[in-house]
């Protein structure tokens, strides 16, 4: 469409390149989870963490199996409180690290929260 109101094939080039990079990763995502490459965390939101600014929730605290794993969040759309559960869609190769008494996950594929 662009190219057809500015005459200028040229400027089709950068949504190309960018369909072909989502249309990548999402063959990689459904690759993923057709082989059974991930893994579900599921436990006890024990502690909201928020940035100081707009105070939304930075990092969640959640139990499993008695050990403590702390996440990252990624996005703005999540609105949990202590208690509520959390769970996690994780991939296989995941790092994760020990910090201050937390297994600190390296990320995540998707997240959902139940209540």
């Amino acid at each position: 469409m662009t190219a057809l109101v500015y005459r200028d094939p040229a400027l089709c080039w950068p949504f190309l390149l960018c369909g072909t990079v989502c249309a990548g990763l999402g063959v990689l995502l459904v690759r993923r989870i057709a082989q059974g490459r991930f893994v579900v965390l599921e436990g006890a939101v024990q502690k909201v963490e928020k940035a100081l600014f707009r105070s939304r929730p930075k990092a969640v605290i959640a139990a499993r199996d008695g050990r403590l794993v702390k996440v990252y969040l990624r996005g703005r759309r999540w609105d949990l409180t202590e208690g509520d559960r959390l769970r996690l869609y994780v991939a296989d190769n995941t790092p994760v690290y020990a910090q201050d008494g937390f297994l600190v996950l390296g990320g995540y594929l998707a997240g959902e929260r139940r209540n």
